[in-house]
């Protein structure tokens, strides 16, 4: 049987895909206006699937598709670049983008050009999706009960079910609907997410913490409300549980060149030690107790052949903007109880300002901060009008 390896190949169109036998079967009916392809089995990327699918042409156009497979390896269907073929694509890359580089600081797009038309659902096509996927491979591990049912009309997708189980016995699922607005579409909808297994998540996700402590992040639940364009993304009514912290609020964000970032927080505890790796819990411990933590062997000194350039750690922080309103209580770091923490302040242009920032109750003391920090971007931080009242209501003896 022929391979979608050798296929692509041959077109031309992706290279390092598994050499797996494709094998396509169906039944053809087709009138003056319709196309009907039914009793369709597939064989693709290890799994086999069945459906079928309907066409129907006119001036009002309607698709039909269902497919229900028990298994798919995306894995096998993402190409893979031999060493060589990457370096020898890195300098033309390069070169790619130093062109790109060089063409945006030329002179930009008239302002009298004719701006593109929002993409939209059309108002003249009905249809209906229905995917089921017992198992999907990616990432070198698998997701199961893969769902999506979804049926458009009249300009509206509904989307009834989209949802999957995670690695680690959890499960994600959304619901909702897109609907066309002047500047494009609008999506409105449900999201809830959650696993007992939090840490095996994010390591099938290759963002595996190692640093933090084992017996950590284990459960996790999420529910959000979501609304969305592309001129900005909105979750309301956020309500998010990890381990035995609990987070609530309101987000949004603004993409583009200079994305912005808006948020309103609430967290009723944290207890940040439990956090910490078991090496390093263990050394504060010695630290706090007076015990001897460093080595007696002296470290030689770096010498200037071996210094790295200095990077601005806050760089990152110039590349957008932000308003944040974060209010916690119960929060333990080193064994001490922060309450009433309130930080309320703007990120911009690289600029942070406090309008309110503090802890009301920080072992018997408050500490209040206003003011602002500017030069994050470029390594140099300067305080401007910046102030720190430190009160404490049991004073020493």
């Amino acid at each position: 049987a022929p391979s979608l390896e050798g296929l692509t190949r041959s077109l031309g169109i992706a290279k390092g895909l598994a050499p797996d036998p494709v094998h396509f079967e169906s039944t053809l009916t087709a009138s003056a206006n319709t196309i009907s392809m039914d009793e369709t089995r597939i064989e693709l990327a290890g799994g086999k699937g069945y459906g079928k699918l309907k066409l129907e042409v006119g001036g009002e156009s309607r698709i039909e598709a269902r497919l229900d497979m028990d298994r798919l390896d995306l894995d096998r269907l993402t190409p893979k670049e031999d060493a060589a073929s990457a370096a020898h694509a890195a300098p033309s890359q390069s070169a790619a983008a130093t062109k790109k580089e060089t063409a945006s600081d030329g002179p930009s797009q008239s302002a009298n050009a004719t701006p593109a038309k929002p993409v939209q659902l059309p108002n003249n096509l009905s249809g209906l999706v229905d995917l089921r996927v017992g198992q999907v491979i990616w990432n070198g591990q698998s997701i199961e009960q893969v769902r999506l049912d979804a049926a458009l009309n009249a300009g509206e997708l509904t989307v009834s079910q989209a949802s999957v189980q995670l690695p680690g016995g959890g499960e994600a699922a959304f619901f909702g609907f897109v609907n066309n607005v002047p500047q494009g579409m609008k999506f409105e909808g449900s999201l809830e997410a959650q696993t007992p297994k939090l840490r095996s998540t994010l390591a099938w996700l290759g963002n595996e913490p190692k640093a933090i402590a084992d017996n950590r992040l284990r459960n996790f639940r999420l529910k959000a409300s979501v609304q969305g364009t592309s001129q900005d993304v909105r979750l309301t009514n956020l309500d998010m549980v990890v381990d035995d912290s609990r987070l609530l609020g309101a987000a949004i964000l603004k993409p583009g060149p200079r994305p912005a970032l808006g948020l309103a927080l609430d967290l009723n505890r944290l207890d940040l030690d439990s956090y910490l790796p078991v090496k390093q819990v263990a050394s504060q411990a010695q630290t706090d107790t007076g015990g001897e933590t460093a080595s007696s062997t002296p470290v030689p000194a770096k010498t200037a052949s071996t210094t790295k350039p200095q990077v601005a750690p806050f760089a990152g922080m110039a590349k957008f903007d932000a308003n944040l309103r974060l209010t916690a209580n119960n929060v333990v770091w080193r064994k001490t109880p922060l309450n009433r923490i309130l930080i309320d302040g703007s990120l911009l242009k690289g600029d942070l300002q406090f309008k309110e920032a503090g802890i009301g109750d920080i072992a018997g003391s408050s500490l209040n901060l206003k003011g602002g920090i500017d030069g994050l971007d470029k390594g140099i931080p300067s305080f401007k009008k910046f102030g720190v009242d430190l009160q404490s209501r049991q004073p020493a003896a």
